[in-house]
């Protein structure tokens, strides 16, 4: 099968003064069961969008280590 390129929607919007994100994936899957390589390229879309930067000077570096911590068990797990 020919894979084409994933098609990934970030949509940032309020609503009732409540900031929400929705992400969107399409594409064609080389797991067309499973569909995880599509999960990780999602994955690796959304990661490219965070500016560790924005972190600092929001104060909020025990986020930003919390999320990184988890994101090292995940890939640990996943790694054989």
């Amino acid at each position: 099968m020919e894979k084409k390129e994933a098609e990934f929607t970030i949509n940032s919007h309020n609503e009732d003064g409540k900031e929400e994100i929705s992400v969107s994936v399409k594409g064609l899957s080389e797991m067309p069961f499973w569909h995880h390589d599509l999960k990780i390229e999602a994955a690796l879309a959304l990661l490219s969008t965070v500016d560790r930067k924005e972190f600092y000077e929001d104060n909020q570096e025990d986020l930003f280590n919390n999320y990184m911590d988890q994101l090292r068990e995940k890939m640990e797990y996943l790694q054989f």
